[in-house]
């Protein structure tokens, strides 16, 4: 009986302290130009004797390529952080996370880096094989944005305009009753573009 209960207390002042850890919210990243900026908010509460940003381009081996060895959050009040990775992989995915001096660790980010400023929006399934099919595209780096623009089809003729928003980096895509063949999905967060081949084989 006794251990069961000293278990439980741990298991409490675990959670508690977990809980009370959560000091990393909206963390982000995107592309500008060839680098990669990234920006989070450590909120209010006690303070951190510094941050380190890690990149990985696999998602599993992660190194730090930028050291902040300030003091976060003296002001008592949410504070906004954010900071430029200079050489990510080009033409590939890059993963970010924030780790504070305590340990404690963003979510995972990753981007797509192109080389040449052009950024990917990946249409799944893609190819579509049926109406049924629930498309939805994917915005490298593109997470929780508004982003508007046009579904062209092989003629460069818009067929559809486009408003919504991503939920992380994701939203769906409402193709009914197109005809087979190639379209091109090109979107705009007002300051990136996004770009994506479409096929329909239905």
């Amino acid at each position: 009986m006794l251990r069961i209960r000293s278990y439980s207390l741990l298991l409490t002042f675990v959670f508690a302290l977990s809980a009370a850890a959560q000091r990393i919210s909206n963390f982000s990243v995107s592309q500008n130009g060839n680098v990669v900026t990234y920006r989070f908010l450590y909120t209010a509460g006690s303070t951190c004797q510094g941050y380190q940003l890690l990149h990985s381009s696999d998602s599993l081996t992660y190194l730090t390529v930028q050291d902040y060895a300030g003091i976060c959050g003296a002001s008592g009040a949410a504070e906004p952080f954010d900071g430029v990775h200079e050489f990510p992989v080009q033409n590939a995915w890059n993963y970010y996370k924030v780790q504070l001096a305590t340990f404690e660790q963003s979510e995972v980010r990753r981007i797509f880096v192109s080389s040449d400023g052009k950024l990917r929006a990946t249409i799944f399934p893609n190819p579509s094989f049926s109406d049924a099919d629930q498309l939805r595209f994917r915005l490298g780096g593109g997470n929780n944005i508004r982003v508007q623009g046009f579904v062209y089809d092989q003629l460069g003729i818009a067929r559809e305009f486009i408003d919504t928003v991503t939920t992380a980096d994701s939203a769906p895509l409402n193709l009914v009753n197109y005809e087979n063949g190639f379209y091109l999905l090109w979107l705009t967060d007002g300051t990136r573009i996004y770009t994506g081949r479409i096929v329909l084989i239905r």
